[in-house]
Order: C-alpha cells, then sequence, then structure tokens
C-alpha cells in the first residue's frame, strides 16, 4: 500500500509542475526570476554559504535553491522525480547546472546508501518537501544526523490553519500531492522529538488554507 501510496503522490507531484510551469515562459526568463527569488530568501535569512561549504538541497524539485547556489559551494540536490523532470519539464536541464550534483533518488535513498563525497553538510534545505517524505520523521532524523556540529537545517512546510480541514484533506485522493498533512503543532513537536533547536521560525506567507512557516534549525 505505501508503495502505491508513493507512486500515485510522485505521479501528481510531477503534473502539478507541469501545470505550474506551462505558463512560466520563457523558460530561462522564469528561472532567473527564481534564482532571484531564492536569492532573497537566503538574504532574509542571513546565510550565505561560504566557498567550500557542503549544501543539501533535499526533495528539491526541478526550480530548487539549488539555482540560486553552486558558485562556490558543495551543492548536492536530491529527488526521486530528477530523471523525469528533465524529460517532461523545458525548464530542468542538469546541464544549467555543471556544478550542482543531483542525485535522482528519494531522500531515504539518498543517505541510506552514502551517495555523496560531502559525509556532513554545514547546510541543508528542506524546502516545501517534507511533508512527501515517507516518514518525515525518520526523513528529518536522518537530515539532524548529517548535520555538521554548527550545521543548519532550512526548513519550509506548509502548515494548515484550520483543524478540520486537516483532517478533511487526510481524506481526500487529491491530497496525494502534500501525503502528510500537518498543522503547525505537529511540526513544532516533530522538531522537538528530533532534538532540533529552533534558531528562527517564522510566518513566511499566509493563504487562505495554509500558511508557509520557515524554520531554521541546529542540532
Amino acid at each position: 500500500m505505501a508503495s502505491i501510496r508513493r507512486n500515485i503522490a510522485r505521479w501528481f507531484q510531477l503534473h502539478w509542475w507541469k501545470r505550474y510551469l506551462g505558463d512560466k515562459r520563457p523558460p530561462r526568463k522564469y528561472l532567473d526570476a527564481r534564482a532571484a527569488y531564492w536569492k532573497d530568501f537566503l538574504e532574509r535569512l542571513a546565510i550565505a554559504p561560504e566557498a567550500g561549504a557542503c549544501v543539501l538541497d533535499a526533495g528539491c524539485g526541478p526550480v530548487g535553491i539549488f539555482i540560486a547556489l553552486g558558485e562556490k559551494s558543495r551543492v548536492d540536490a536530491v529527488d526521486p522525480l530528477l530523471g523525469k523532470y528533465e524529460e517532461e519539464l523545458e525548464h530542468f536541464k542538469k546541464a544549467y547546472y555543471p556544478r550542482v550534483h543531483f542525485y535522482s533518488d528519494s531522500i531515504e535513498a539518498f543517505f541510506a546508501e552514502n551517495k555523496s563525497e560531502c559525509e556532513k553538510y554545514d547546510y541543508i534545505f528542506c524546502l516545501n518537501a517534507l511533508n512527501r517524505f515517507d516518514d518525515m520523521r525518520a526523513s528529518l532524523m536522518d537530515m539532524r544526523n548529517h548535520l555538521k556540529p554548527d550545521g543548519r537545517l532550512v526548513l519550509l512546510v506548509e502548515v494548515h490553519r484550520f483543524l478540520p480541514v486537516k483532517y478533511l484533506f487526510r481524506l481526500l485522493f487529491w491530497s496525494f500531492t502534500n501525503p502528510r498533512e500537518a498543522d503547525l503543532q505537529d511540526y513544532l513537536a516533530l522538531l522537538q522529538s528530533c532534538g532540533l533547536k529552533q534558531e528562527k521560525g517564522f510566518l513566511n506567507k499566509k493563504g487562505a488554507l495554509f500558511s508557509y512557516w520557515c524554520f531554521v534549525c541546529r542540532v
């Protein structure tokens, strides 16, 4: 059952990106704008990975924060759909980012198989991806355990604003796009249970049903 749910979630995710990027043309103009967005995001966090830093973009998607990194740092970008993104989306080509190391794997397999040259990371970014992982807590613990002692984990999460809607979405088929529905208290409890300490936590964006919260955490 878990593998069926996973495959359905990935199918929805791919088609969500195809719809979202369909009118973002020309692709290179959109990518330039997206890179500027991520650079502004990093400035707001006061994060500037130094030369030689090891950086991970976990669950990167086709236009993740990796597009604004890689000039000076060692950047790994991990997503099980990278092959599909390159086949079916004009906006993602690995050749655009020659200094980024791409891994078409689940985050669980990436860590289990020790695929990177980086044993531990200075920065791990997991942006709008945590609730798509098979096991949020296990994946979060993996990320925690792969941080350097002074490393930082940056999370951006989709948070339900209303409890009844959270439980309703857990029952709906189209909720497969985000299979792990959670509210703010769920995430705060998850961070605490994983031994992660918040340096920053703030509302990044507020929507009608969801809010988007950012957390900067350390061990």
